[in-house]
């Protein structure tokens, strides 16, 4: 792979990238309309992206075994090939099941894609490059979150939801013609065998604990369809764990979590990426479904924060690389905090400049930590554990994150139930404001600023 066109082979796998981050991120503006056609509440209707992430949180710890055993190409053209099949299933969806299946389809695939532009960034440049690589990648993932909203609200408003679908199957396409000419077919040959019971042990693991998180909003706390599944989740979390720390050639190394500075940003990352998820979706209904407006207004509410994420996206990574993430993460979290915080003060007459203008300072602090804390996690680790470290870390992101969301959304839909939306939505969003604040106190215990200068890299 190293003799290979390096530029070529990281705009063939950005690509993929931007598609299924596209995919997660239309969804923002299509869900009210989908709940309507459907007749469903947005407890119910989150499950589009709530059970996506699950899958994608179930199948990312496998790619650690399936980027050493297998080569990038036939990964990504059978990632990409699975994820358009989801997305043709998505277009005759004619219920809603069948609309959460097709999303499951596309979130295996997903789930095997996301992992990729980190671990080929990582094996191709050397660490002191990273971190600008990761930006750049970043700002082309970026224009998914930048006009992903504002196109499926304008596609959703005239054509139907049904149409974002199509165009995930056309770029889908465009993207496996690409890659079947262009990626290198060499592969890292380890020759292991996967572990069916880790595998099952990881499914329910992850599965019962995003399912508990969900059931929590929907039929409480004391509710045996909420308990359960947290109890499976939790008993199978141990046995995993168990299990990973006695096998010579693990599933999933786990070990890496010894490591101080990958345990941290792994923790940030579960309640930034949730935060993230949870406020971009509450804006859209706060301006779809409280103040009766169109889902392409709300993709414009969305669009002026998105678009300086792109553009900060390739400087944050450059500043990564000169000065390490303790100023990227410190800021980054007291701005996600901020922007939470008086977003959770609008009522029915509150100006949508002021809202598009606190969700650019929140979209700041993403742009701030989401790339940063990924690259400086997989830094942490060794050479030879670096694709069980991008396994781990994409799992903790998605897999966490999604919990975290589905815990906010969990707080959105039971204050809502004794009082209005707007309520559960200013509600959620200030439960997030703290939680962020809570890890921004975190960081300035833990990672002092006197040893920033000792901050190095490790291959």
């Amino acid at each position: 792979m190293e003799q290979a066109n390096r530029k070529t082979i990281i705009a063939v796998i950005v690509l993929g990238a931007f598609i299924t981050s596209l995919s997660q991120t239309v969804m923002t503006s299509s869900l009210p309309k989908i709940m309507l056609e459907f007749n469903i509440h947005a407890g119910i209707g989150q499950w589009l992206t709530t059970i996506y992430l699950m899958f994608m949180g179930v199948i990312i710890p496998c790619t650690g075994f399936l980027m050493n055993n297998f080569s990038i190409a036939k990964l990504y053209i059978g990632a990409l090939s699975l994820f358009l099949v989801g997305s043709i299933l998505a277009i005759f969806a004619p219920s809603f099941i069948i609309l959460v299946i097709a999303r499951v389809i596309q979130a295996l695939g997903t789930g095997v894609l996301l992992p990729i532009p980190q671990l080929v960034t990582f094996r191709l440049y050397a660490p002191h490059e990273r971190g600008l690589i990761m930006g750049i990648v970043g700002l082309s993932i970026g224009f998914s979150p930048a006009f992903g909203p504002a196109l499926a609200g304008f596609m959703v408003d005239g054509l139907g939801w049904r149409s974002i679908f199509v165009l995930l199957s056309a770029l889908a396409l465009l993207a496996i013609v690409f890659a079947a000419t262009k990626l290198p077919t060499d592969k890292t040959c380890h020759n292991s065998k996967m572990d069916l019971l880790s595998v099952i042990l990881s499914t329910i693991t992850f599965g019962g604990l995003l399912m508990g998180a969900t059931n929590f909003g929907n039929y409480g706390p004391t509710d045996p369809i909420t308990i359960i599944p947290l109890l499976a989740g939790i008993i199978a979390l141990i046995f995993f764990s168990k299990r990973q720390l006695k096998m010579q050639d693990p599933f999933l190394e786990l070990r890496v979590f010894q490591k101080h500075y990958f345990t941290l940003a792994a923790i940030i990352l579960i309640f930034a990426y949730g935060s993230m998820l949870v406020s971009t979706m509450l804006v859209a209904l706060y301006v779809q479904d409280c103040l009766g407006l169109s889902a392409a207004i709300s993709g414009l509410v969305l669009l002026p924060g998105s678009l300086l994420m792109i553009l900060l996206n390739p400087l944050v990574g450059k500043f990564f690389d000169k000065r390490g993430p303790f100023i990227l993460v410190s800021c980054g979290l007291l701005f996600l905090s901020t922007g939470n915080f008086f977003l959770s003060l609008i009522n029915q007459n509150t100006s949508l400049i002021y809202v598009g203008f606190i969700y650019s300072i929140r979209m700041l602090g993403v742009v701030s930590m989401l790339q940063p804390l990924a690259t400086w996690a997989v830094n942490s680790v060794e050479s030879k554990d670096i694709s069980h470290g991008t396994a781990i870390i994409n799992t903790v992101r998605q897999v966490g994150g999604a919990i975290t969301s589905a815990f906010f959304v969990s707080i959105m839909t039971l204050v809502a139930k004794n009082n209005t939306e707007l309520a559960g939505i200013k509600a959620s969003l200030f439960t997030s404001a703290l939680f962020v604040f809570a890890c921004l106190i975190i960081v300035m215990i833990t990672l002092n600023p006197k040893k920033r200068k000792k901050f190095t890299i490790e291959s």
